[in-house]
């Protein structure tokens, strides 16, 4: 939406529907890798407890206190909200030059704005945030220097600092490399999911149209290659996010 410049006293009005719009429609939130956890004011505590591993033992007849496996570990990950907004304001007569229709309908000293002059701005200001959030969830950074995305930090600082990855070939990707990088991810998956159905490859959307280019070139390109929707390597989903940032 054109920046209006107008200098007034009027404080503008709260419009939850921006919000609501921006939140569902985000591109992680509808392909099930986000989730979206309502009503919470303060920091979200998400409890871990983790057991050890060959914890069966010789039968005793009476074990003592040391026979114990002893090898439970609690902690916690916390989620803290977003302390943000959105806001802006304009002078209602600004629209009343541009199209007849779009003039403010009612008495002189109560009028109010079109419904369609509302709808294009909640729309603009929609896709705007949603751009905005698409980024932070991903590349968000404290104090990265960037004013726009150091709300919260995003998955690309958060997953490596958990010590919990497998980092696979770093680097520029390309169409030459894209297939060889997918093939290292894969390797990487511990066996223990590595049959859960639920584990997708995660990617942003300039990455994913080199590998669609690399899947062309190849002499065996399998079904539905050129299909949209249907993106697939070894068998697993790939999610793509325009507000990623590329080579991850």
């Amino acid at each position: 939406m054109a920046s209006v410049n107008v200098t007034s006293a009027y404080v503008g009005n709260v419009e939850d529907t921006i919000f609501t719009l921006t939140v569902v429609g985000n591109q992680a939130v509808e392909k099930g890798s986000v989730y979206v956890e309502p009503g919470v004011q303060k920091a979200l505590y998400l409890p871990r407890f983790n057991t050890g591993v060959d914890q069966l033992q010789a039968s005793k007849a009476t074990p003592l206190t040391g026979d114990a496996s002893d090898s439970y570990t609690y902690n916690e990950r916390s989620i803290t909200p977003l302390d943000a907004m959105f806001y802006d304001e304009f002078n209602p007569r600004n629209f009343e030059d541009v199209w007849r229709e779009f003039q403010p309908v009612g008495p002189l000293v109560d009028r109010v704005d079109n419904p369609r002059i509302q709808s294009a701005i909640i729309s603009g200001a929609v896709q705007s945030v949603g751009t905005q959030l698409g980024k932070l969830i991903w590349q968000g950074d404290i104090g990265g220097g960037t004013p726009a995305l150091e709300f919260f930090d995003g998955f690309l600082k958060i997953l490596p600092a958990g010590g919990a990855t497998a980092p696979t070939p770093a680097g520029v990707i390309t169409a030459a490399n894209v297939i060889s990088i997918l093939e290292a991810t894969e390797a990487a998956i511990p066996d223990t999911i590595y049959e859960d159905p639920n584990v997708y490859f995660h990617m942003s959307t300039a990455d994913l149209r080199l590998y669609k280019e690399a899947a062309r070139a190849l002499d065996f390109k399998g079904p539905n290659i050129s299909e949209a929707g249907d993106e697939m390597f070894a068998g697993r989903g790939i999610r793509s996010y325009s507000g990623m940032a590329k080579d991850y």
